[in-house]
């Protein structure tokens, strides 16, 4: 299940930047073109950010022990 997931993140996180290429290319925050939507820079950047840190998250998830996902500290020997 692991393995599935890092892949479905790895597959989101690459059409995430086809579009942003696609969105820079033509034209990205100084789009001028009347009926095209001009997102603010702020929510752009909001949107990476939560991107990596749901990813940065599931990482940290994955990577604890069992101890970690009860919610208790690891104990060290």
């Amino acid at each position: 299940m692991r393995v599935f997931v890092l892949w479905v993140w790895l597959l989101t996180a690459s059409l995430g930047g086809c579009l942003a290429t696609v969105w820079i290319r033509h034209g990205g925050l100084r789009q001028r073109t009347p009926g095209v939507t001009r997102l603010p820079l702020w929510l752009v950047l909001g949107h990476v950010a939560l991107a990596v840190a749901g990813l940065a998250a599931w990482a940290v998830y994955t990577v604890g022990g069992s101890e970690a996902r009860r919610g208790r500290p690891a104990r060290s020997s």
